[in-house]
């Protein structure tokens, strides 16, 4: 468990929550990355900077991924359980 973040939505505490919870290494880091971010206040906590923060993450993802000569994919996957 992360913890709650101060004036997050319920449904970023619950998702968040749900990510930190999975077995997944990767889920736990990029919901506390995403907590920490909501933590920085000035309204970082709201859920479109959030949605617009994991957005970021997931182009710098992309272009890691690239870099390692891979090809970037959005996978159908069983997230969050």
């Amino acid at each position: 468990m992360i913890g709650p973040a101060t004036g997050l939505s319920p449904t970023a505490e619950w998702a968040l929550e749900r990510m930190a919870r999975t077995s997944s290494s990767e889920g736990k880091a990029i919901a506390e990355a995403l907590k920490e971010i909501a933590e920085n206040g000035d309204g970082a906590e709201a859920d479109e900077h959030l949605i617009a923060c994991a957005q970021e993450i997931l182009g710098w993802a992309a272009w890691f991924i690239s870099a390692m000569g891979g090809e970037p994919e959005i996978r159908d996957g069983d997230y969050a359980n």
